[in-house]
């Protein structure tokens, strides 16, 4: 039996999704604990009768502290991942995808172990910033991207490609749903240390299954290069600039840059909302625990994965394009941004805008499926590493300049650092407008140029058979 590469995704994605539930939260009673000296007994409103706004926590100061330690964890988690994540997808391409996926959970287990010491000894919160920069190093949740989708493209015909990675984002978002709502749970029922221990646990697992998968790199090409640390060493330096050449020598390289461009949007808003949530949440006037947070990021989640899971083959049956699909998505994505700001009440956040995300995650698999459209089966490593480095990029960009607004916007309004995520979202929409105009005066270009071409190739046979007729009469 052969076990299938899409399993990856959803093993280590729950237990990501775990651990960055917890990191958010481990963050904000840090804080609390360095600000307050120790006085943080319900910080994080695990004790619904006493009121978050309790005069004996500095709320604003902790909020704005704990913001400045997630951008800071947040840029170290990430800014390693850039080099990474640039050489991972040529390494994958040279020496198998199964290496990288490897290389990046033994870090994501390593990191798990020191999360859990400095619970234990009560270490300063500056402290976490040293399992964010060992997970950057190992590439974190990019590289195992980068090797799950080209193994899947590797496999895959281009027909059903778009349906295939549907299928690997849907494990993404099946696994965050589930352990968003039972992190909240766990946390309150066996607090940080037995949170952390599961958490290294899952992504133990997670690398045993790993090495039951076979390689889907075809061995001709694996065998391409000479064996030997010096001679990968020196085709990963050489070859360390393939992704962005690339890009470069793609012949659409117009459509190109707008898939490019779109999804680094996208993930950087996701990436936003996860980090400046969980202080939205604590904060009045949610005031929310775990529990509640759970509740709403794993059902947010869920209608995610249901609109992958059900409404992606339904519409990619029934022909439905690419870049309609993204389009869809985005506007959808934009949407629940701006109800999250506006229904800032229990019943919106955990009613209405969970329903409203059915369609909002439709448009990454699209991209990825199109822009694995535009280049060779040879050139997917190198293609999904670009991808992994514009996620890492949009993160950074996108953290920095919300996390930043973050405690200023707090203070005029809490609700409007949704309506700016929401407002940007419309960005990218307008850029796949754009490009679906292109592909229609495209498609029309074409067409003139094949009446023409038909016209000129019925002229030429009109004049070869007059001119054969004119040599019979002759003779």
């Amino acid at each position: 039996m052969i076990l299938p590469p899409e399993p990856i995704i959803f093993l280590y994605f729950s237990s990501l999704s775990f651990q960055r539930f917890i990191l958010p939260e481990y963050i904000y009673y840090s804080s609390c604990r360095q600000l307050q000296g120790g006085n943080c007994s319900n910080i994080l409103n695990q004790n619904q009768s006493v009121p978050c706004y309790n005069t004996s926590y500095s709320i604003n100061s902790i909020q704005s502290y704990a913001s400045y330690l997630s951008l800071v964890a947040q840029l170290l988690y990430t800014v390693p991942t850039l080099l990474t994540i640039l050489l991972a997808g040529t390494l994958s391409d040279v020496r198998g995808r199964k290496l990288i996926l490897i290389t990046a959970l033994a870090a994501s287990i390593l990191s798990s172990i020191i999360f859990l010491l400095i619970h234990l000894f009560n270490l300063h919160p500056y402290f976490i910033l040293l399992p964010e920069i060992i997970d950057g190093i190992g590439g974190n949740h990019q590289s195992v991207t980068i090797a799950v989708s080209s193994m899947v493209a590797d496999i895959t015909s281009p027909k059903r490609r778009t349906f295939r990675l549907g299928i690997m984002e849907s494990g993404i978002l099946m696994g965050t749903c589930i352990f968003q709502v039972v992190s909240g749970y766990l946390l309150d029922w066996i607090g940080f240390m037995w949170s952390f221990v599961i958490i290294i646990i899952m992504y133990v697992t997670t690398l045993l299954y790993i090495l039951f998968v076979p390689e889907s790199l075809p061995k001709s090409a694996n065998n391409s290069s000479p064996n030997g640390i010096y001679h990968t060493t020196k085709t990963i330096l050489r070859q360390g600039i393939t992704p962005l050449m690339l890009f470069i020598r793609n012949k659409d390289r117009f459509k190109f840059a707008i898939y490019l461009t779109v999804f680094g949007f996208i993930v950087g808003d996701v990436v936003t909302t996860l980090s400046i949530f969980p202080l939205y949440a604590l904060a009045p006037p949610l005031c929310w625990g775990p529990s509640k947070q759970g509740w709403y990021l794993g059902l947010t989640y869920l209608a995610r994965f249901i609109g992958i899971y059900l409404f992606l083959p339904f519409l990619f049956k029934c022909g439905c394009p690419d870049n309609l699909l993204i389009l869809i998505g985005t506007l959808d994505s934009a949407l629940v941004y701006g109800l999250t700001g506006v229904l800032n009440t229990d019943w919106g956040l955990l009613g209405v805008v969970p329903g409203v995300a059915l369609l909002a995650s439709l448009g990454v698999p699209s991209i990825r499926s199109s822009l694995s459209k535009l280049v060779l089966p040879s050139q997917h490593g190198s293609l999904f590493s670009i991808i992994s480095l514009l996620n890492a990029v949009s993160s950074i960009i996108s953290v920095v300049v919300f996390n930043s607004l973050y405690p200023t916007l707090r203070l005029i309004n809490p609700s409007w650092i949704f309506y700016l995520v929401g407002g940007v979202t419309l960005l990218p929409a307008l850029a796949v407008i754009v490009l679906m105009v292109y592909d229609i005066m495209a498609m029309k270009q074409k067409s003139i140029i094949s009446e023409t071409e038909g016209d000129q190739l019925i002229n030429d046979t009109d004049t070869s058979i007059q001119e054969a007729d004119s040599d019979n009469d002759q003779k």
